[in-house]
């Protein structure tokens, strides 16, 4: 009797880790359209401040690192429209949905250290078959300052759905190949939820 509670109450502890994330980052996914699904064999670490790139949830196993970082649109659009309402004379916004490919350069030129702003534009046929995105793109860049940590290098991912969010995956690691070795793990946990 004692070994089948035993049993009980690991396998409730397992599957509460698996929806251990906060209901910051719940709100997030809801505000965003987007949903996620924790990987197996990932473990959900603190997130570090620094002077970079903020993120919203950390994972790690192996050495290798997957932050995810979700910005919804919804108070910028709606800041927009109101300007859009009665633009004061002179004054000039950007739509918040014609942004994603410059504030992805920004982002890559900020936790790269200036080294680089170059990415790689996904199919977007595939973005969207496979994140239900309408705009995607990659890098693999060098990290530095607060945001590398320990690590050295970095494949960034942007995906973007229009009048929903912006979001970033960064994977994490010591070196190209280990990354490479280990990106699939939490490569498609966070996506858009289908139309």
């Amino acid at each position: 009797m004692k070994k089948i509670l035993f049993l009980g109450c690991c396998v409730c502890l397992l599957s509460l880790q698996a929806d251990d994330v906060s209901p910051e980052f719940k709100r997030l996914l809801t505000r965003a359209g987007m949903q996620f699904e924790l990987p197996t064999g990932l473990k959900i670490i603190p997130c570090q401040e620094n002077e970079q790139q903020n993120y919203d949830l950390a994972l790690a196993a192996n050495g290798i690192e997957f932050r995810y970082a979700i910005r919804p649109l919804d108070d910028a659009l709606f800041d927009y429209q109101q300007w859009k309402l009665n633009p004061p004379s002179g004054s000039l916004k950007i739509d918040p949905n014609n942004l994603s490919w410059a504030l992805f350069k920004t982002t890559l030129l900020n936790i790269s250290g200036g080294k680089s702003d170059k990415f790689q534009a996904f199919n977007p046929k595939d973005v969207k078959e496979e994140f239900y995105a309408d705009w995607g793109a990659t890098a693999f860049i060098p990290v530095r300052g607060d945001f590398a940590g320990k690590h050295k290098v970095c494949i960034a991912i942007t995906l973007f759905r229009k009048n929903k969010a912006n979001a970033y995956i960064f994977i994490l690691g010591s070196s190209a190949k280990k990354v490479q070795k280990h990106m699939m793990k939490g490569f498609y946990a966070l996506k858009f939820r289908e139309i």
